[in-house]
This record gives C-alpha cells, sequence and structure tokens, in this order.
C-alpha cells in the first residue's frame, strides 16, 4: 500500500486534475457546479425524487431526534444541526436538564455565526478540550468540510477564541493538550514533514506564547507511513501522551512521551512494544487497552484476533508485554466488539451477538494486572 501511495505522489505533478486541490479555487468550484447540476437533473426527472428528499429532510431536522451527548465536567455537551443551524452549533446543559423532557440549552459557539462573522466558509470537524474542567479547547475547522483545518484555541466558559492562543496554518494536522501551556502537534512544518498520503510525519512539543517554528520535534515517522496522531489522555488515575504512528490503515505503533523530568520538552517518545497489528483504543489505569487484529501467540497462548486487552505500560515499554496481557473481552464465532468507552471506573463495549447490539460494562478487580482483574461485568440488551 505504501509504495503505491509513494508511486501516486511521485507522479501528482503531472495530474491534470490537480487543479481540483485547490478546493475553494473558482475553477474548481465552477467544475462541481456543472457536475451537481448534471446529476440533480437525473435524479429529479425520477418521480421517486422529491417524496424521498422531502422525507428524509423531514427526519433530519426533526425536533425530537436524539440530541446525543458528551459529559464534560458535570455538563452534557451536544453538537446540533437543524434548518436553522445549517452549519450547526455546540452547546451544553446540566445533567439534571439533559435528563428532563425539553432541557435548557445554552450556545456556546454558533458556526453559523462565525462563519458570517468571519467571511469564512467554516465547517466544525472536531474540539479536544483539556480536563479537568474543560474549559480550554482547540477547535478543528475546515474551509468547506475538507481534510485540511485551522486550529484554534477556544475558551468555553468566556464562549471566545483566545487572544494570542494556539492558532496553526490550514493543514491536514492533529493536537492535544499536554497541559494548560503546552500541546503536541502535528503539522505540516514545511518540506519533508508530511508523508506521502498528506498527513503529518513529524510531532513536535509546542509552549505557549512560542512560534510554531521553534517547537521540540519529539518524533519522526516514515515519509511512506499513511501517518503519526498525536494524543493525551488525562484521568484521575494517570495522565499519557503521546504518538500512534500508522504506517498503514490495518497497523498502529504507540508511543508514549516517557521520562524523568518536569519538562515535556525534555521526556523521550518511547514505543510500546506490541504487536502492529492492533487498534489503540485508550489508557485505564497503569494500563494500555487495545484490541487485536490478527492473533497473538504468547508462548503456549494465543490471543484471538478481535480479543480486547489491558496491558500493563510499563511492562510494554520494557518488552514484557506478555507478563501483563489480560484478556477483557473474548468474541465468539458469533459475536464481535463494535465499539469500545473508557468511563471513570469501567469499560463500556458494545457488542453485536448473533447480529443484536448489546451493552457490555466491565469493571476491573483489585489487582489490575492479576490473572482475574475484569469479573465484573453487566450487559444490556
Amino acid at each position: 500500500m505504501a509504495a503505491a501511495v509513494g508511486a501516486s505522489a511521485a507522479v501528482a505533478d503531472d495530474d491534470p486534475y490537480l487543479w481540483l486541490e485547490e478546493v475553494e479555487g473558482e475553477k474548481a468550484l465552477e467544475w462541481v457546479h456543472e457536475r451537481n447540476k448534471h446529476s440533480l437533473g437525473i435524479l429529479e426527472a425520477d418521480e421517486r425524487f422529491t417524496p424521498l428528499m422531502e422525507r428524509a429532510l423531514k427526519d433530519y431536522n426533526a425536533k425530537d431526534k436524539i440530541a446525543y451527548g458528551t459529559l464534560m465536567g458535570g455538563a452534557v455537551h451536544n453538537f446540533w444541526q437543524d434548518e436553522k443551524n445549517v452549519r450547526g452549533i455546540w452547546r451544553r446543559t446540566s445533567l439534571k436538564s439533559y435528563k428532563g423532557d425539553e432541557p435548557n440549552w445554552i450556545t456556546i459557539l454558533d458556526f453559523d455565526k462565525l462563519a458570517e462573522e468571519e467571511g469564512e466558509n467554516w465547517v466544525y470537524k472536531s474540539r479536544d478540550c483539556l480536563a479537568p474542567d474543560f474549559g480550554r479547547c482547540l477547535i478543528n475547522l475546515s474551509r468547506g468540510g475538507g481534510d485540511a483545518v485551522v486550529v484554534r484555541e477556544f475558551d468555553a466558559v468566556t464562549k471566545r477564541f483566545v487572544d494570542g492562543g494556539f492558532e496553526t496554518p490550514e493543514s491536514k494536522q492533529g493536537s492535544a493538550w499536554i497541559d494548560a501551556d503546552t500541546i503536541l502537534i502535528g503539522t505540516n512544518f514545511g518540506e519533508g514533514t508530511m508523508t506521502d498520503s498528506g498527513y503529518a510525519n513529524q510531532i513536535k512539543v509546542w509552549k505557549r506564547n512560542n512560534p510554531l517554528e521553534i517547537a521540540t520535534l519529539v518524533h519522526e515517522g516514515n515519509t511512506k507511513d499513511v501517518g503519526s496522531f498525536p494524543f493525551a489522555s488525562h484521568r484521575p488515575d494517570g495522565t499519557y501522551v503521546g504518538v500512534v504512528q500508522a504506517p498503514d490503515f490495518f497497523t498502529e505503533v504507540i508511543h508514549v512521551l516517557d521520562g524523568e523530568s518536569d519538562d515535556w520538552t525534555q521526556k523521550e517518545m518511547r514505543p510500546l512494544q506490541l504487536p502492529k497489528d492492533i487498534s489503540f483504543k485508550g489508557f485505564f489505569g497503569d494500563t494500555v487497552i487495545v484490541q487485536m487484529r490478527k492473533d497473538w501467540a504468547l508462548g503456549s497462548k494465543t490471543v484471538k484476533a478481535g480479543t480486547l486487552v489491558s496491558i500493563k505500560v510499563a511492562d510494554a515499554l520494557e518488552g514484557r508485554a506478555a507478563a501483563s496481557v489480560t484478556e477483557i473481552f473474548v468474541p465468539t464465532e458469533r459475536s464481535s466488539i463494535d465499539g469500545v468507552s473508557i468511563g471513570k471506573d469501567r469499560l463500556f463495549l458494545s457488542i453485536l451477538d448473533e447480529v443484536t447490539g448489546q451493552l457490555v460494562s466491565a469493571k476491573p478487580g483489585p489487582q489490575l494486572g492479576s490473572q482475574q482483574p475484569w469479573p465484573a461485568r453487566e450487559r444490556r440488551a
């Protein structure tokens, strides 16, 4: 796969459609409008088009659709779109209010209003808010909805972008909070700093009030990789900051910043010595949670593909992961893990069993890392 990507990059300058990369360019937009007009004409000629569109639009703008929320700092946060909020609004309410029939939502950021005020075709992509109060956030905004974004620091308390705060030029990029004055950033730092796939290959530690140009390099992957993506896990039971390096779409290498220094720029980015055929889910206590994409042979024991496991981070760093590999959930021939969420004191697993969805709660025992640390499981249909 990497070779194919590299070959494509090599002939990119000869691509007769390279002008389409300028997604807001006049020629590109004119071409899109022409293609849309052609396709829409074919669709509208079908008698089923209007009733299907009206039904879909009614469902999409329904007032009683589920307002999916994320619990942050004791409040429920939601991103909402309807016919009046085409670009969407970021809003919050109390947990008590959210449980009621008509939650009292408070708007934090109106993206339609922002786009109008700044004269930009802003499309909201994502946000990363710093625990434990989640007041400071890094918001990813795309011009027109493409993969390239601008990262801007936002204060969710004052509901304003931070003057002189963290802000990056437009690029395919990723960022994560290390602490209130430091972030981990992977972006286009110049020639040779991106992969052939167009994602960040270098990850740096960037301190507040310093120009991005002098950020400290802590990780560099391979230009043939898909990319390297920064992460940070801030939990009461521990903090881990690092990078997920993706050699391709099906393998991962997890790196963590490790060391005794209080200065993050002086820490060393070290890889967890695990199989690459994994899917990283996060951290819980002093363990890393991963799902196996392929069988993992551990001496006389084999961890089956699809199994969710916990491994002590210290063991994984020192090459002795087998000492603390513990199976959390082993799928059967008729079941599989559809999703994993890490909660305050347990994991939540979305399971498909005989194509029927179930929610499984896995809570560790008192000795996480022993042979039976995940005995308590509850199931809900």
